[in-house]
């Protein structure tokens, strides 16, 4: 059987969990609650995926605006803007776009119509060379969809095109709730991506502790249990 192609994740430990890294063309959800640490992971996978393996990458960003995101990445040394400088990191700003702020970075000129949206994500992703994509988030971009067929074709058409053209992409969403039945369209996301990973918090005595759940990675074994997550100096690190 000939071997998958990885891509490693740049999050310390993962790639050991997940033989190797994810595999190279995939499309991985990873879900979570708000403060877990999920733009952190977006940012780390394309940060070490430019400056050690020379991967372009392409970061989507719905809701918060590029320099936000800048000032995260400085935090642990992340030089997020000489990538840019030298083409190897890029921000599709689709915060600014959607209340018509200027911005600095690649600007959606029709934020509020998602199918655009997706062409000028792929057009860029040609244009540039892109390995590696983030979207951040799933429901930022489909915001403006009320209908959830509609919503879950366009979620099919997105995942199917990242595919195609063999780009690493990485979807970040907050958690499905099934209870109160929020973002209902994004569970088709979960059948239709290569992988799903969940962080989320647990209550461990009087504190409050990330946890990460590889709960699917296709072609690649799992043991399925969660492990603890930790924000260090240098990112994210998962404890083993």
């Amino acid at each position: 059987m000939a071997k998958i192609a990885r891509v490693p994740t740049g999050i310390p430990n993962l790639d050991g969990l997940i033989d190797g890294g994810f595999p190279r063309g995939s499309v991985i959800l990873l879900t979570g609650d708000p403060g877990v640490g999920k733009t952190i992971f977006g940012l780390q996978y394309l940060y070490v995926g430019a400056l050690e393996y020379g991967e372009p990458g392409l970061y989507l960003t719905a809701e918060e605006f590029p320099e936000e995101l800048k000032l995260t990445a400085q935090q642990f040394n992340w030089d997020v803007m000489s990538l840019e400088e030298s083409g190897k990191f890029y921000f599709l700003d689709l915060a600014s776009g959607r209340i018509r702020l200027p911005s600095k970075a690649l600007t959606s000129k029709a934020p509020f119509d998602p199918d655009t949206v997706l062409v000028e994500l792929l057009d860029a992703v040609r244009k540039m060379g892109i390995q590696r994509v983030v979207v951040d988030s799933l429901p930022g971009v489909l915001l403006t969809i009320d209908d959830a067929r509609v919503a879950r074709r366009f979620l099919h058409r997105m995942i199917s095109a990242m595919k195609i053209l063999r780009t690493t992409t990485l979807l970040i969403s907050e958690s499905y709730d099934g209870a109160t039945n929020a973002y209902p369209h994004l569970l088709s996301g979960e059948f239709l991506s290569s992988g799903l990973i969940r962080m989320y918090f647990e209550r461990e005595g009087e504190k409050l502790v990330r946890k990460m759940l590889i709960q699917k990675m296709r072609y690649t074994p799992l043991n399925l249990r969660p492990y603890t997550v930790e924000i260090t100096s240098h990112g994210l690190v998962v404890i083993v």
